[in-house]
């Protein structure tokens, strides 16, 4: 027996962005019954780069990091959050995943068939418009990426780098860093030995402070006037 879920349920299920308390609860339920929930390891891959992509993928526990892979050079995109969809450009005419999503952390996620996610599109509107919104804020979040790989020098991408963990992933002045400095390279497009050295530097210069994996953004105001001055 399947009992409807109560609007505390709607809200609780996708704590960041609530995508979910925009179906029905008839639509929440096929949602919820046809889903596949797995678990993944620190370090292990949920989707690889130019699979099949049958299915798309909510992130429900833990975070995650989204990685272009080339033979050049490894791009770390963005780290996503609990509430997020991922591969959603694959939803309607890509038949592959165009990136990577491997844990950072011991992460649970589901995957929805496409075609599901295509039904509730089609009979909601208001969970079309979530979609949409999400879509789009994907699309302006590589811009800003873009411009600040392809515009900023190393030292403005890394503080970058730091307002983004600290505002958008951890969101607080003091985190424990889930990324090694390898993806901190490949989050601001720089060797390993140059973002080790600008930690450094900034560290010296007292706008971070760092215990092993403890972050402390000493003076996020003097990293904001960084990033800006590029």
């Amino acid at each position: 027996l399947f009992l409807p879920p109560d609007n505390s349920f709607k809200k609780n299920i996708m704590a960041e962005k609530n995508i979910l308390s925009k179906l029905t609860d008839e639509q929440l339920e096929l949602f919820i019954r046809t889903k596949m929930e797995i678990s993944y390891k620190n370090g292990e891959t949920i989707c690889k780069q130019g699979s099949f992509a049958s299915h798309i993928i909510l992130l429900k526990e833990g975070r995650a990091k989204i990685v272009h892979e080339s033979r050049i050079r490894n791009l770390l995109l963005e780290i996503v959050l609990p509430g997020d969809f991922l591969q959603l450009q694959s939803l309607f005419d890509e038949s592959t995943f165009r990136y990577s999503a491997i844990a950072i952390e011991k992460v649970v996620v589901w995957l929805i068939d496409k075609n599901i996610i295509s039904k509730l599109i089609r009979e909601n509107s208001d969970f079309a418009v979530e979609i949409i919104k999400l879509i789009n804020l994907n699309k302006l979040d590589i811009i800003d990426r873009f411009t600040c790989l392809t515009q900023k020098q190393a030292h403005g991408r890394m503080a970058d780098a730091m307002l983004y963990l600290s505002e958008k992933v951890y969101k607080n002045q003091i985190f424990d860093l889930t990324l090694s400095r390898k993806d901190l390279a490949e989050f601001t497009a720089m060797s390993t030995e140059t973002v080790v050295r600008i930690l450094t530097e900034f560290k010296n210069d007292g706008l971070l402070k760092i215990t092993g994996k403890k972050f402390d953004l000493h003076s996020p105001g003097l990293l904001k006037r960084l990033s800006e001055v590029g």
